[in-house]
Protein backbone atom coordinates (compact mmCIF):
# COMPACT_ATOMS: atom_id res chain seq x y z
CA UNK A 1 0.00 0.00 0.00
CA UNK A 2 1.12 3.32 -0.82
CA UNK A 3 2.10 5.85 1.65
CA UNK A 4 -0.44 8.97 1.39
CA UNK A 5 1.85 11.91 0.69
CA UNK A 6 1.72 14.61 3.24
CA UNK A 7 -0.01 17.77 1.79
CA UNK A 8 2.00 20.71 2.19
CA UNK A 9 1.32 23.69 4.31
CA UNK A 10 0.83 26.99 2.32
CA UNK A 11 2.52 30.01 3.25
CA UNK A 12 0.70 32.07 5.73
CA UNK A 13 1.81 35.28 3.79
CA UNK A 14 0.28 33.63 0.48
CA UNK A 15 -3.05 32.74 2.30
CA UNK A 16 -2.96 36.28 3.60
CA UNK A 17 -2.26 37.58 -0.07
CA UNK A 18 -4.82 35.84 -2.07
CA UNK A 19 -7.45 37.50 0.63
CA UNK A 20 -9.89 38.98 -2.05
CA UNK A 21 -10.13 42.97 -0.69
CA UNK A 22 -13.33 43.66 0.18
CA UNK A 23 -13.41 40.27 2.06
CA UNK A 24 -14.92 40.58 5.73
CA UNK A 25 -13.18 39.67 9.33
CA UNK A 26 -15.23 36.99 10.38
CA UNK A 27 -13.50 35.62 13.85
CA UNK A 28 -10.66 36.86 16.02
CA UNK A 29 -9.90 34.28 18.82
CA UNK A 30 -7.13 34.45 21.10
CA UNK A 31 -5.18 31.29 21.01
CA UNK A 32 -2.84 31.76 23.53
CA UNK A 33 -1.35 34.51 25.76
CA UNK A 34 0.10 36.82 23.33
CA UNK A 35 -1.51 35.60 19.70
CA UNK A 36 -4.84 35.55 18.64
CA UNK A 37 -5.98 33.80 15.16
CA UNK A 38 -7.82 35.86 12.28
CA UNK A 39 -10.18 33.84 10.20
CA UNK A 40 -11.08 36.43 7.11
CA UNK A 41 -13.40 35.01 4.27
CA UNK A 42 -10.79 33.42 2.06
CA UNK A 43 -8.33 32.08 4.84
CA UNK A 44 -7.03 31.88 7.95
CA UNK A 45 -3.82 33.23 9.80
CA UNK A 46 -2.06 33.93 13.33
CA UNK A 47 -0.52 37.03 14.35
CA UNK A 48 0.63 38.80 17.82
CA UNK A 49 -2.56 40.05 19.17
CA UNK A 50 -0.77 43.47 20.06
CA UNK A 51 -0.49 43.58 15.90
CA UNK A 52 -3.87 42.42 15.80
CA UNK A 53 -5.40 45.20 17.47
CA UNK A 54 -3.22 47.60 16.41
CA UNK A 55 -4.15 47.02 12.82
CA UNK A 56 -7.63 46.92 14.02
CA UNK A 57 -8.61 43.18 12.73
CA UNK A 58 -12.66 42.37 14.77
CA UNK A 59 -15.10 40.86 13.41
CA UNK A 60 -17.47 42.37 10.27
CA UNK A 61 -14.13 44.73 9.67
CA UNK A 62 -13.72 45.08 5.93
CA UNK A 63 -10.25 43.65 4.04
CA UNK A 64 -8.22 46.68 2.47
CA UNK A 65 -5.51 46.98 0.44
CA UNK A 66 -3.74 48.52 3.25
CA UNK A 67 -5.02 46.33 6.39
CA UNK A 68 -3.20 43.38 4.03
CA UNK A 69 0.01 45.28 3.18
CA UNK A 70 0.19 45.68 7.35
CA UNK A 71 -0.90 42.52 8.06
CA UNK A 72 1.96 41.15 5.54
CA UNK A 73 3.97 43.30 7.25
CA UNK A 74 3.60 42.41 10.91
CA UNK A 75 3.88 38.53 9.27
CA UNK A 76 7.79 39.58 8.40
CA UNK A 77 8.34 41.46 11.94
CA UNK A 78 6.67 37.89 13.74
CA UNK A 79 8.37 35.46 11.81
CA UNK A 80 11.88 37.56 11.75
CA UNK A 81 11.15 38.03 15.90
CA UNK A 82 10.63 34.11 16.22
CA UNK A 83 14.32 33.85 14.30
CA UNK A 84 15.87 36.04 16.33
CA UNK A 85 14.56 34.37 19.84
CA UNK A 86 15.28 30.81 18.42
CA UNK A 87 18.70 32.24 17.54
CA UNK A 88 19.57 34.21 20.79
CA UNK A 89 18.53 30.63 22.98
CA UNK A 90 20.96 28.41 20.94
CA UNK A 91 24.29 30.94 21.75
CA UNK A 92 23.57 34.41 23.11
CA UNK A 93 24.96 37.06 20.77
CA UNK A 94 25.43 40.61 19.79
CA UNK A 95 23.18 43.35 18.30
CA UNK A 96 25.28 43.53 15.54
CA UNK A 97 25.97 38.92 15.25
CA UNK A 98 21.78 38.88 15.15
CA UNK A 99 21.49 41.42 12.62
CA UNK A 100 24.09 39.90 10.62
CA UNK A 101 22.37 36.53 11.23
CA UNK A 102 18.64 37.53 10.18
CA UNK A 103 20.13 39.35 7.49
CA UNK A 104 21.63 35.90 6.04
CA UNK A 105 18.13 34.38 6.23
CA UNK A 106 16.98 36.83 4.06
CA UNK A 107 15.18 39.80 6.75
CA UNK A 108 15.04 42.95 5.18
CA UNK A 109 17.70 45.17 7.15
CA UNK A 110 14.80 47.41 8.67
CA UNK A 111 13.03 44.60 10.24
CA UNK A 112 15.98 43.13 11.50
CA UNK A 113 17.01 46.62 13.38
CA UNK A 114 13.61 46.92 14.41
CA UNK A 115 13.71 43.49 15.64
CA UNK A 116 16.84 43.84 17.31
CA UNK A 117 15.71 47.29 18.84
CA UNK A 118 12.85 45.61 20.27
CA UNK A 119 14.62 42.81 22.15
CA UNK A 120 16.83 45.24 23.21
CA UNK A 121 13.83 47.00 25.03
CA UNK A 122 12.86 43.53 26.52
CA UNK A 123 16.49 43.19 27.85
CA UNK A 124 16.91 39.89 25.94
CA UNK A 125 19.85 41.37 23.64
CA UNK A 126 22.33 42.80 26.14
CA UNK A 127 25.51 43.73 24.44
CA UNK A 128 26.91 45.22 27.92
CA UNK A 129 26.41 41.92 29.54
CA UNK A 130 27.30 39.34 26.70
CA UNK A 131 30.65 41.60 26.41
CA UNK A 132 30.95 41.62 30.27
CA UNK A 133 30.38 38.04 30.51
CA UNK A 134 32.66 36.95 27.72
CA UNK A 135 35.38 39.44 28.71
CA UNK A 136 35.41 37.16 32.35
CA UNK A 137 35.26 34.04 30.85
CA UNK A 138 38.45 34.49 28.62
CA UNK A 139 40.56 35.94 31.48
CA UNK A 140 39.38 32.38 33.41
CA UNK A 141 40.63 30.10 31.33
CA UNK A 142 44.06 31.83 31.48
CA UNK A 143 45.96 35.02 31.70
CA UNK A 144 44.93 37.07 29.10
CA UNK A 145 45.66 41.05 28.49
CA UNK A 146 43.72 44.49 27.55
CA UNK A 147 44.14 44.03 23.54
CA UNK A 148 43.81 40.57 23.09
CA UNK A 149 40.13 40.61 25.61
CA UNK A 150 39.07 43.69 23.60
CA UNK A 151 40.07 42.38 20.55
CA UNK A 152 38.29 38.84 20.83
CA UNK A 153 35.15 40.94 22.26
CA UNK A 154 35.16 43.16 18.18
CA UNK A 155 35.16 39.59 16.85
CA UNK A 156 32.11 38.82 18.55
CA UNK A 157 30.31 42.18 17.31
CA UNK A 158 30.68 44.33 20.42
CA UNK A 159 31.56 47.56 19.60
CA UNK A 160 34.99 49.29 20.58
CA UNK A 161 33.80 51.32 23.22
CA UNK A 162 31.71 48.41 25.33
CA UNK A 163 34.82 45.78 24.92
CA UNK A 164 37.05 48.35 26.37
CA UNK A 165 34.61 48.66 29.26
CA UNK A 166 34.35 45.14 29.61
CA UNK A 167 37.99 44.29 29.59
CA UNK A 168 38.36 46.61 32.45
CA UNK A 169 35.83 45.28 34.40
CA UNK A 170 37.56 41.90 33.69
CA UNK A 171 41.10 42.83 34.72
CA UNK A 172 39.76 44.70 37.71
CA UNK A 173 41.77 44.14 40.49
CA UNK A 174 44.10 41.76 38.55
CA UNK A 175 48.23 42.59 38.16
CA UNK A 176 48.89 42.70 34.18
CA UNK A 177 52.64 42.09 35.35
CA UNK A 178 51.57 39.10 37.64
CA UNK A 179 49.50 37.40 34.97
CA UNK A 180 52.29 38.00 32.63
CA UNK A 181 54.84 36.47 35.25
CA UNK A 182 52.66 33.16 35.63
CA UNK A 183 51.92 32.49 32.30
CA UNK A 184 55.37 32.66 31.08
CA UNK A 185 56.76 31.09 33.86
CA UNK A 186 54.26 27.92 33.18
CA UNK A 187 55.41 28.13 29.10
CA UNK A 188 58.83 28.15 30.26
CA UNK A 189 58.44 24.86 32.20
CA UNK A 190 57.87 23.26 28.89
CA UNK A 191 60.96 24.22 26.35
CA UNK A 192 63.78 21.57 26.32
CA UNK A 193 67.28 22.00 27.79
CA UNK A 194 68.28 22.79 24.44
CA UNK A 195 66.58 25.83 24.07
CA UNK A 196 69.18 28.77 24.17
CA UNK A 197 68.47 32.25 26.23
CA UNK A 198 67.54 33.99 23.00
CA UNK A 199 65.43 31.94 21.61
CA UNK A 200 63.51 31.25 25.29
CA UNK A 201 63.07 34.96 25.36
CA UNK A 202 61.83 35.33 21.79
CA UNK A 203 59.23 32.61 22.55
CA UNK A 204 58.44 34.19 25.79
CA UNK A 205 57.71 37.48 24.57
CA UNK A 206 55.92 35.99 21.74
CA UNK A 207 53.39 33.94 24.18
CA UNK A 208 52.62 36.64 26.03
CA UNK A 209 52.06 39.06 23.12
CA UNK A 210 49.94 37.05 21.53
CA UNK A 211 47.80 36.73 25.19
CA UNK A 212 47.47 40.96 24.77
CA UNK A 213 49.57 41.90 27.24
CA UNK A 214 51.50 45.31 26.31
CA UNK A 215 54.80 45.00 24.76
CA UNK A 216 56.29 47.05 28.11
CA UNK A 217 54.77 44.13 30.49
CA UNK A 218 56.21 41.77 27.89
CA UNK A 219 59.24 42.47 28.39
CA UNK A 220 59.53 42.82 31.91
CA UNK A 221 57.88 39.70 32.65
CA UNK A 222 60.52 37.54 30.38
CA UNK A 223 63.78 39.37 31.63
CA UNK A 224 62.31 38.54 35.37
CA UNK A 225 61.17 34.72 34.53
CA UNK A 226 64.16 34.03 32.29
CA UNK A 227 66.62 35.56 35.16
CA UNK A 228 64.85 33.44 37.65
CA UNK A 229 65.78 30.51 35.49
CA UNK A 230 69.36 31.20 35.64
CA UNK A 231 69.27 31.52 39.83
Amino acid sequence: MKATPKRQRRDPRDIVASIEIGARVRRVRQVDMDRSRVRVDGGAFSLPTSDVTAIGLAPDVEWTQDICERVLRAMEIDRAMRRAIASIQRAPCSRRRLIERLRGKGVEPPIAEQVADALEQRGVLDDDALAASAARAIVSRRPAGRRLIEAKLRQQGIDAEGAKAAAAGALEGRDPLEDAIALASRRARTFGAGVDDQARRRRLFGVLARRGFDADVCRTAVERVCREDLT
